[in-house]
């Protein structure tokens, strides 16, 4: 189905406003406050219920992140979603990390937006994925930290309480080598007095 002239203006129009709407929902509902707030979940509600209506040009307008492109009297739809790996992460910088963690908890965010609202299986499945992508994130930018406090403190006299081995607890409160070889002075006196005697059987 094609739809040209006022009509396709039309349509294009309200999708566009549809999907602006269900932008903001997403990017400013990311608090957990913010969902009991009924207003926001109808409004999302009829947002996602009216642009599932929409069929425009054989598809179908859904997702937050989904732009509508009016092109020759159809609507074509595109999404975009960037896979996140650990071992390109750590060649990045802090400031790369966070704007990365930002970029995925408003996706994570934008997601469950989508749930409220009745998403697909397929959106509620992505939640699943998105929640790791942020762990993955946070992962390495702790790890990073770690890693450099470590060789600050590597020649200190006293090591932070999470960077020291942990071992177990009765290691922990044993004596050190030092400790153990310290003698009072009346063993010191009795060692040198009565040391310990050698025997030998004569042939």
């Amino acid at each position: 189905m094609v739809v040209t002239g006022l009509s396709a203006r039309l349509f294009a129009t309200w999708t566009w406003s549809v999907s602006m709407i269900r932008i903001y929902a997403a990017f400013h509902l990311q608090h957990k406050f913010m969902y009991e707030l009924g207003i926001w979940t109808y409004v999302i509600a009829l947002t996602h219920y009216l642009g599932e209506l929409l069929v425009f040009g054989g598809c179908k307008f859904n997702g937050p992140f989904m732009s509508p492109l009016v092109v020759a009297g159809k609507l074509v739809k595109t999404e975009i979603r960037a896979e996140v790996k650990a071992h390109l992460l750590r060649n990045k910088n802090k400031a790369e990390l966070l704007k990365i963690l930002d970029e995925q908890k408003q996706a994570l965010a934008s997601l469950k937006v989508q749930k409220v609202a009745g998403g697909s299986a397929s959106k509620l499945q992505a939640i699943g994925q998105a929640r790791k992508d942020v762990a993955r994130v946070l992962t390495v930018i702790n790890q990073t930290q770690r890693e450099q406090l470590r060789l600050f403190y590597q020649k200190k006299k006293f090591v932070p309480l999470d960077l020291r081995i942990k071992k177990t607890r009765a290691m922990r409160r044993a004596l050190t080598p030092y400790e153990r070889s310290l003698k009072t002075v009346k063993q010191q006196k009795k060692l040198a007095y009565f040391p310990r005697r050698k025997y030998a059987v004569k042939a």
